[in-house]
């Protein structure tokens, strides 16, 4: 059986800060992997 795929909870901010940077040119940066910390936290 594979295995689930993991969901992004905060894609959508990521997203949105993309979307931002590329309008405004500024240094704003989330980090990318928010799956991975979500899966990192459930781990602890």
């Amino acid at each position: 059986m594979p295995p689930s795929p993991v969901t992004d909870p905060v894609a959508d901010i990521l997203s949105t800060t993309n979307t931002h940077r590329a309008q405004h040119s500024c240094e704003a940066y989330p980090y990318d992997k928010g799956a991975l910390l979500g899966v990192l936290t459930a781990a602890v």
